[in-house]
């Protein structure tokens, strides 16, 4: 939408940028925590991975998910190490409420680091910190309800979206076929 690009292929630039991008951050991050030779294996393991590989082709929002993602567990861990630096604070939150407005599976990597964070400050007896995080926490989420709203043209209009989902999905024919049934035959 800044660049008023229309064309598909311009999508998969975007995913193969971001992908780069992603592999040079597996690298600092290796270079941060891993010893060299483990640091150039995952590297080079993201380097070759097919699922990565055929992501980066493609108009998917699978490349920006795994940036995301990998800056949502980097910024835990750098919490975790210096629950002081504010910043990673900011990073993990923008981050991951951006990854919301991205794909719905963001909200569970959100969840999952948020979590993590917050039962570290919390056997560190960071109790000002853990309540800084949860309230900027509450407002990144109160934003992303609003940005999907204004994106939707307004509340009403998600909300009218949101109930009618289940009703898509039961037209769905790919949607009865393969994501519905018991348990063991996920």
């Amino acid at each position: 939408k800044i660049t008023q690009a229309r064309e598909i292929f311009r999508g998969a630039q975007l995913s193969f940028v971001v992908s780069l991008a992603t592999l040079a951050m597996v690298g600092a991050i290796g270079a941060l925590y891993l010893r060299p030779p483990a640091a150039l294996c995952a590297v080079l393991c993201l380097a070759v991975s097919i699922p990565d590989l055929a992501i980066a082709r493609r108009t998917w929002p699978d490349a920006l998910m795994s940036i995301l993602g990998l800056a949502m567990a980097w910024s835990a861990w750098e919490i975790t190490r210096n629950p002081k630096r504010w910043w990673n604070y900011v990073v993990l939150l923008l981050a991951g409420g951006y990854s919301c407005l991205v794909k719905e599976s963001g909200v569970f990597a959100l969840a999952a680091c948020a979590s993590y964070v917050l039962v570290c400050l919390a056997r560190r007896r960071a109790w000002r910190a853990a309540a800084g995080f949860t309230l900027g926490g509450l407002a990144v989420a109160a934003a992303c309800l609003y940005g999907s709203a204004w994106a939707a043209g307004g509340f009403s209009t998600l909300r009218t979206a949101w109930h009618s989902q289940s009703l898509g999905f039961q037209a769905n024919t790919y949607g009865r076929m393969y994501q519905t049934g018991p348990w063991y035959e996920l």
